[in-house]
């Protein structure tokens, strides 16, 4: 019938792989906040009995004010 399919990527890294479906900037302000969070688990093991946790305002403010200039934003 001369329809064709064309497979760009497999399944969850369409977007990832063939789009903008996460830009760096994004992604940069998620993985410091990765980092951030495994950092303070590491050290403050005491403060964080095995559970889930939101990560704490003070290391998300952090991850915002290291992006600042990314955006041109002084404050």
């Amino acid at each position: 019938d001369g329809k064709v399919l064309i497979v760009l990527s497999e399944g969850r890294l369409l977007n990832l792989g063939n789009a903008t479906g996460h830009p760096s900037f994004v992604m940069s302000n998620s993985f410091a906040d990765q980092t951030l969070a495994q950092i303070e688990l590491f050290t403050k093991p005491e403060e964080y009995p095995t559970d889930v946790y939101v990560l704490p305002k003070h290391l998300d403010e952090k991850v915002a004010r290291l992006h600042l200039d990314a955006l041109g934003v002084k404050l």
